[in-house]
């Protein structure tokens, strides 16, 4: 008898399989997205990180600093030159809570990344060298941004078993180079410099 379809059993096998196939492989490709968002994550801070390092190198945030002081760069001042990426692969940055923390130590100078998205993840004060998908946490939404609400310079900041009080603002010239200002104003995004207590 020649027949023309196919019996229950036959269909039954068919959805049977297909469905362990994709229970095999929705997790791994799940994962696999992950993993690749993770490593944009680290290539995007990276630029911000490498941006911020010529920059200070060049002076544009002003005089470098010295063993006794630290520099807030806010991430929303950096100018990247591949584009304006305003956003990690899982939303976008969160700028009053990602700045880097430029320090001076062992006579070479080190910087500190902290990148914060709007869905809670990121990298939280790990060294520039460190900025790797593995580095990507969960949950860092909660930070404190060190210059948020200040209307004094009495405000401290503690950083790496130490405490720091803000003892000078630097604001962007027409110029484009920051420079000193007394003033503890930080509704302009500026650089800070935190002397150690």
């Amino acid at each position: 008898m020649n027949r023309k379809g196919f019996t229950l059993i036959e269909v039954i096998s068919v959805i049977v399989i297909i469905g362990i196939l994709m229970i095999i492989a929705i997790p791994i490709v799940s994962e696999y997205i992950l993993g690749s968002r993770r490593s944009t994550y680290a290539a995007n801070v990276s630029a911000y990180v490498e941006t911020i390092n010529a920059s200070y190198e060049m002076k544009d945030y002003g005089k470098l600093i010295n063993e006794y002081e630290i520099m807030i760069v806010p991430m929303r001042i950096v100018e990247l030159e591949v584009g304006d990426n305003k956003e990690s692969p899982f939303g976008e940055y969160d700028f009053t809570k990602s700045y880097a923390v430029i320090t001076f130590e062992n006579h070479k100078y080190q910087i500190y990344i902290n990148a914060v998205d709007v869905t809670g993840k990121g990298i939280v004060e790990k060294p520039a060298n460190e900025v790797s998908k593995e580095n990507i946490e969960d949950g860092v939404a909660d930070m404190i941004l060190p210059w948020a609400n200040y209307t004094s310079a009495s405000r401290s900041y503690p950083f790496k078993n130490k405490t720091y009080t803000i003892c000078e603002t630097r604001h962007r010239g027409t110029d484009g180079i920051y420079s000193s200002t007394n003033e503890v104003n930080t509704s302009y995004d500026p650089v800070l410099i935190l002397c150690e207590d």
